[in-house]
């Protein structure tokens, strides 16, 4: 029970889907159960191009409109996937056959190699993993399913591909008081195997502060690699704006621009309880969150993820589903929830010790008081394993208000200073102060490249 399983044949007849089949198909749809939709071809798209014809645009638009969760099929001899709306389209087409490779994929772990793609309905959630014969040297991420995916290492998702190739306003200058038109070109690069993007969005702030949007983009049919759309009319000028866009690798780029406070370069929270750090206008960074793998006991479930920024200060917003717990004093467990600062043009490692000290990690964790550590501020986990930590609030303030906490940073921080463009990762986390010193992570944010600009990035 709880899941709907429906199957097309999409083959038999010069592959398509006959209009009397996408009647059936809307019927089989009409169903609060969760939806998997299975078929011999794959729908045909600006990648696929060897998919179904008839019917495959048509097809597309009601497994969007019905929010089907997942469709499966084959044809051709490799592993791939598309993340399209709320759908994974996932072509699983080499269990045994001769590998027959694309030309090009849409994921960073797909290629023609044997593999199978196990399933679990769990707690409403739906876990793919996939498997490979050569699982070894593997490492786990969390899917935003909150599955467990399983891959070498070396196929390692590559957080320094850029998201957007281009964006801009159609017919080059904003149109006032009148709808303006946006355009938005994604990263496109066959060496790095990019192909488009599944979700875009743009939000403008008038002179008066009033906010328009956000309005989400269209992009051409089965072509993710162009979005456009058009902005409602805005009288004051100049507009700033803010784009997000997300790709098919789940790596996401938020361009922000600054907030006005009273007082230049003094936070809105000038106190060191954080008083005002609620009215501030903060921007979703990332709703799309991970769920641990394993469940950690505690409170540490994430809900959402924004912040703001000015010439002095960062600032954070990050929601629970249930408030903050501290953890256990007696079990030397300490809850965390952490808050990690890239910069954008660093260059990931293969080895965590040395991304750790690379990375400033802005932690909050109720409990640390009672254990030596402060309440909040930048940690140090490059010699975790030694059993070494170093904490340092200075230049943080922090103020918990049920299941909201609010965090202040000065930019100025040495470890801060100057970055024009920073990947933050938001987590939650425990600190197991024990004989054996360990870390464990909880819910985690996708990776989100968040660039820092003085005008927004429509001209």
């Amino acid at each position: 029970g709880g899941a709907r399983f429906i199957i097309l044949d999409n083959c038999s007849a010069e592959y398509q889907l006959t209009d009397e089949q996408m009647k059936w198909l809307e019927d089989a749809l009409k169903t609060d159960l969760i939806k998997f939709v299975f078929m011999h071809a794959p729908p045909s798209t600006h990648l696929w191009t060897d998919g179904f014809g008839k019917n495959s645009e048509n097809f597309m638009e009601l497994v969007e409109k019905y929010e089907v969760k997942k469709v499966y099929f084959g044809h051709d001899h490799a592993y791939d996937k598309l993340r399209r709306g709320k759908t994974d389209y996932i072509m699983t087409g080499c269990g045994g056959a001769e590998p027959n490779p694309i030309a090009r994929y849409y994921d960073r772990f797909s290629g023609g190699y044997y593999h199978m793609i196990l399933v679990e309905i769990k707690d409403g959630k739906v876990m793919d993993v996939l498997v490979a014969p050569d699982t070894s040297d593997i490492i786990s991420f969390p899917s935003p399913d909150g599955a467990q995916l399983e891959f070498p290492f070396g196929s390692y998702r590559h957080f320094n591909t850029p998201v957007v190739e281009s964006a801009g306003i159609v017919g080059g200058s904003w149109k006032a008081n009148a709808p303006t038109g946006i355009a938005v070109t994604a990263y496109s690069d066959p060496a790095a195997m990019e192909a488009g993007l599944v979700e875009v969005t743009v939000e403008c702030t008038d002179t008066s502060g009033k906010r328009y949007g956000p309005v989400s983009l269209k992009s051409e049919p089965f072509d993710e690699r162009k979005w456009s759309g058009e902005m409602p009319p805005i009288a004051g000028a100049p507009v700033l704006c803010s784009l997000r866009a997300e790709d098919v690798l789940g790596s996401s780029i938020l361009y922000l621009t600054p907030i006005k406070t009273a007082s230049p370069g003094a936070p809105p929270a000038a106190d060191s309880k954080g008083t005002g750090l609620s009215s501030i206008p903060y921007n979703t960074v990332s709703t799309d969150i991970n769920d641990a793998p394993v469940k950690l006991p505690g409170t540490l479930d994430l809900l959402n993820f924004s912040m703001a920024y000015d010439e002095g200060h960062f600032y954070f917003l990050v929601e629970t589903e249930e408030g903050f717990s501290g953890g256990d004093r007696k079990e030397g467990t300490l809850n965390t929830y952490l808050v990690g600062f890239l910069d954008e043009k660093l260059k990931l490692e293969a080895d965590p010790r040395k991304m750790l000290k690379a990375i400033p990690i802005l932690i909050y964790a109720p409990l640390a008081p009672t254990m030596g550590f402060p309440k909040c501020g930048f940690y140090n986990f490059g010699d975790y394993k030694k059993g070494n930590i170093e904490a340092n609030p200075k230049g943080v303030v922090c103020r918990e208000e049920g299941k909201k906490l609010y965090l202040s940073v000065d930019r100025n921080l040495p470890q801060l200073k100057g970055l024009e463009g920073i990947k933050f990762i938001v987590a939650s986390g425990q600190l197991l102060l024990r004989e054996k010193l360990d870390v464990k992570i909880g819910d985690a944010t996708n990776v989100t490249n968040v660039k820092l600009s003085a005008s927004g990035i429509f001209k």
